[in-house]
């Protein structure tokens, strides 16, 4: 297992070791969402006003941001063009994310080639995320955090 990631365009599914051969510089994990607390002070009063559940009845969350970073093995072809084929796959695109060591789940967000840095033996890649606070089931049911 290479931890790889599994990105799903409508029906194409691309495995980043399967299809680009990256090998990830650490394991892929995308961080907890943060909650949206909302706080008012009203003057006079001592503290302030949590309305976190206010709306909902729930704490909301921001979407989850990061980075994943690659190691690209030179030895598979020519790194430009798969530099190409990577950036026109990802660039802008909302997609489902598998993280292949939890292949029940998927995340769906948009997603970016950010950084390609070559080297004489192995090429470094970043790949930038945005995606929903929440994880969902392969059938596509909210399945939490």
């Amino acid at each position: 297992m290479y931890h790889s990631l599994i990105f799903q365009s409508g029906n194409i599914k691309i495995n980043t070791w399967d299809n680009w051969h990256l090998i990830p510089a650490q394991r892929p994990v995308l961080p907890m969402p943060t909650p949206q607390y909302n706080f008012v002070d009203i003057p006079g009063s001592d503290g302030s006003m949590d309305l976190t559940d206010y709306l909902v009845g729930r704490p909301t969350y921001s979407d989850r941001q990061g980075t994943f970073d690659f190691y690209v093995v030179n030895d598979y072809g020519d790194w430009a063009s798969r530099r190409d084929e990577i950036a026109s796959f990802l660039n802008g695109s909302k997609m489902k994310l598998y993280l292949e060591d939890d292949p029940k789940y998927y995340y769906e967000g948009r997603f970016m080639l950010k950084e390609w840095r070559a080297d004489p033996n192995y090429s470094h890649v970043v790949i930038e995320y945005r995606v929903k606070p929440y994880k969902y089931l392969s059938n596509g049911k909210e399945a939490g955090l």
